[in-house]
């Protein structure tokens, strides 16, 4: 009993050194812990720090929402990163939705910061910078909207 109590201790001063660092999902934690103790042992103490408050899924999540929406990221490639971390469905919509961004003007800011104010001279070259908006994480519908309003802009200019 006291070498699994070690163990416990062990694991959980090293699951504290890494949410000291950064923010970890439950299921990245699991990971990266899973090599040092047994399942059991690893799920106890993961759902003993939830508890405390040391780790968050939901506070996770809302700090990689904040992070990737200043690198202007999509809502798509958003989603897909947070369920790849292994976070819940419900709580990535809760979160996203919380988070309330404009992802047409995100996606037109993404577009000025890589291009500048312009349009693009050709339909080849729009097409390019369509499929840039649309790797970033943006739905075409959300790059549809985006370039209307950067060309309704250039009108007024």
């Amino acid at each position: 009993m006291k070498k699994s109590q070690d163990d416990a201790k062990s694991l959980q001063e090293r699951a504290l050194r890494l949410l000291a660092r950064r923010e970890y999902s439950y299921a990245e934690l699991m990971q990266r812990l899973s090599r040092f103790a047994s399942k059991d042992v690893v799920e106890e103490v993961l759902d003993h720090l939830s508890e405390a408050g040391y780790q968050s899924d939901q506070r996770f999540a809302e700090v990689w929402i904040r992070n990737r929406l200043q690198q202007y990221q999509g809502e798509q490639r958003i989603r897909y990163e947070l369920r790849q971390k292994g976070i819940a469905r419900e709580r990535v919509d809760q979160e996203i939705l919380a988070a309330n961004p404009n992802w047409p003007e995100l996606a037109a800011a993404l577009y000025r910061r890589k291009y500048g104010e312009m349009l693009a001279p050709s339909r080849e070259e729009q097409a390019k910078r369509m499929r840039s908006l649309l790797n970033a994480g943006f739905s075409y519908d959300q790059v549809r909207e985006a370039l209307k309003h950067l060309d309704s802009e250039a009108e007024f200019d």
